[in-house]
């Protein structure tokens, strides 16, 4: 079961060539998680509560600066056994904000941005990070404190360019970032991305670019009875080369790519039979290529009152792992193959069905747990097929719909070792001013 509540509002100012963003919103979230942290506790329990609001500030036309300030506050409640809180227990309370600057300008030929960001992590929590000289009382409770914090502040400078030569597009960019959690140089991160226009309709395009993933806070300090974080792992740092070919005209689009990415220090979770834990290390090398399509035909601009059929879209996924470690057993990097088929077409005017067929399958094997045994064990995961379907009934204000996931009530494991739930129903109603 889960329950989910939702408050948001955005708006804009515009006047002349300013114009002014903000949104703020809340949402309340408990849910049962399942067995995902780990299968000898299939009864677990999550319940968050985030406040988030930005301000966006646009000005300018042949110089455009646009600044940007943003907060986001997450209050996180997880419990290993739901109907037994003694047992374990954890209170987070984050604290996420910035911000940011960008400027840019050029003209039909040339344009460049460059910026700023500036962002501040922080953390009150009963087991992510270091200890506390004074406990704070988590608000809500009687008896929960927070014991530990830890913070960090991320700094960056980007720049970008984009020469547009008619059929030709070249961008490049870099960005220089520093981290208070990791102690060094500044890291220089670039980026090089092409396309050319061989026909109307039909690009080529390919891209180089290094990237930068920080452990979050879970990887560093999480402790549980199966999960153990590791304070001394370093930032990953990988290459990504991609390249493929677009093609987009009436209500055909195509697109099929090939990619390789090579890193070190990479971050994967493996689990390990003598501590019977999941544990964070870095991998020393990992590589991966892979094949990526879609297609698309959207009849509806272009269809006859007869037609019957919206929309008809594949997609198609095949990725090839090779990585340190290669027996481990992993929550992470296991795709193997995936594809799908969306249909989506007419019953009535007011009436439209929506259907979802895929097809996945994984590297490797996920954990499992006999209870009556108290022993772990493996369990190789297999393909798996899905069917969804929805019905959506619009009328002039209002909209009736309802989901169901899963229709061939398949049970499957997941990433981790997270049993998915088998077939489910979903009814609702979205009012429209």
């Amino acid at each position: 079961m889960f329950a989910i509540q939702n408050f948001y509002y955005r708006g804009n100012l515009l006047k002349d060539n300013t114009s002014v963003d903000f949104q703020g919103g809340y949402q309340n979230k408990s849910f049962g998680a399942g067995g995902f942290y780990s299968p000898r506790f299939p009864d677990q329990y999550e319940e968050t509560d985030v406040w988030f609001g930005s301000i966006k500030l646009s000005t300018g036309t042949s110089i455009k600066v646009t600044p940007l300030v943003y907060w986001r506050r997450k209050k996180d409640h997880f419990l290993l056994i739901r109907s037994n809180p003694d047992f374990y227990e954890n209170y987070h309370l984050t604290d996420i904000y910035g911000s940011q600057l960008n400027i840019s300008f050029g003209n039909k030929y040339l344009t460049s941005s460059l910026g700023f960001d500036i962002r501040s992590e922080n953390i009150l929590s009963n087991n992510i990070g270091y200890d506390r000289p004074d406990p704070i009382p988590v608000r809500g409770t009687d008896s929960a404190f927070y014991t530990k914090q830890y913070g960090r502040n991320n700094f960056a400078y980007f720049q970008e360019h984009t020469l547009n030569l008619r059929k030709f597009k070249l961008t490049i960019g870099a960005m220089i970032n520093l981290n208070t959690g990791f102690k060094g140089k500044p890291a220089v991160f670039p980026g090089l991305d092409m396309s050319y226009t061989l026909l109307p309709g039909v690009n080529i395009y390919s891209s180089i670019n290094r990237a930068l993933h920080l452990p979050t806070f879970t990887d560093l300090f999480y402790k549980d009875p199966v999960n153990q974080g590791n304070i001394n792992l370093d930032p990953n740092r990988m290459m990504a080369y991609e390249g493929g070919i677009k093609y987009l005209k009436n209500i055909t689009t195509f697109n099929v790519a090939g990619f390789f990415n090579s890193g070190h220090d990479i971050i994967d979770w493996l689990w390990s039979y003598t501590s019977n834990r999941y544990s964070p290390v870095n991998l020393a090398n990992y590589k991966a290529w892979g094949i990526t399509s879609s297609f698309t035909i959207g009849f509806m601009e272009y269809s006859t009152p007869g037609c019957w059929l919206n929309s008809i879209s594949v997609n198609y996924l095949f990725l090839d792992i090779k990585k340190s470690l290669p027996d481990s057993v992993s929550k992470y990097y296991n795709l193997r193959q995936k594809i799908s088929l969306g249909i989506n077409h007419k019953i009535t005017k007011e009436i439209v069905l929506s259907w979802n067929i895929s097809f996945q399958d994984r590297y490797g094997e996920s954990i499992g747990y006999k209870q009556e045994e108290g022993k772990y064990f493996s369990v190789p995961y297999k393909p798996v097929w899905l069917i969804d379907g929805a019905v959506k009934w619009n009328l002039r204000f209002l909209q009736f719909y309802t989901e169901v996931s899963n229709i061939l009530n398949n049970r499957f494991i997941d990433a981790g070792s997270a049993l998915q739930p088998g077939r489910w129903f979903k009814l609702g109603l979205v009012v429209r001013p």
